[in-house]
């Protein structure tokens, strides 16, 4: 249940003091978890406004956290917001925001590095730019656990796709397929390249 999620996590928000020097002056903890769970609620709504109002209040925690400029949660911070602009389809915003994550988010935590490049990769595929997008994925892919995760050979096929590689595609859409057999997108997608080059 997101929603009671996202109200216990607002309690100890309001009601946080520091309680040694080196504590952060807000529990930036606390925000980076709401901005997480209001994600996932967005995901969950059926309704147009009201699935932009969460995501601009993950956009809301994530610039609280930025804010402070405390590392490593000004990354995160960055990286959420991304993630809530490339849902709101502002992506050369998501973009900026996801950038910035990169660069400062440090080279040992490659699972947020990883997530970031993917992230990113999408917002750049939807501004046509499939190259870059192509790019970040193959990045994504060699970070952490990144090359266990289907999506990412996922959209690597769908960007050569687009290209009219279809032999390509295909390919990716197999890696993907065989990390994940019951992830259904990778097979439905590589029916479809099947079929732009005649082979019913």
């Amino acid at each position: 249940d997101y929603a009671l999620e996202i109200e216990a996590i607002s309690n100890p928000l309001a009601r946080y003091q520091p309680e040694k020097r080196t504590d952060p002056p807000k529990f930036l903890e606390g925000y980076l978890r709401r901005a997480d769970a209001r994600i996932k609620l967005a995901n969950t709504l059926e309704d147009a406004e009201q699935k932009q109002a969460a995501f601009e209040s993950v956009v809301d925690d994530a610039n609280t956290v930025i804010a402070e400029d405390i590392a490593p949660y000004t990354g995160y911070g960055y990286a959420r917001r991304g993630r809530a602009q490339r849902m709101l389809e502002r992506y050369s915003e998501a973009i900026d925001s996801l950038t910035r994550s990169i660069q400062i988010t440090s080279p040992d935590d490659a699972a947020a590095l990883s997530r970031a490049y993917f992230y990113r990769g999408i917002c750049w595929y939807y501004q046509g730019a499939l190259d870059l997008a192509r790019q970040d994925f193959i990045e994504a892919s060699g970070l952490g656990e990144g090359y266990q995760d289907p999506r990412i050979y996922l959209w690597i096929g769908f960007t050569y796709h687009q290209e009219e590689d279809y032999r390509q595609a295909i390919d990716n859409y197999g890696e993907a397929a065989a990390l994940n057999p019951s992830y259904a997108l990778p097979h439905v997608n590589k029916g479809l390249a099947y079929m732009k080059l005649s082979e019913y």
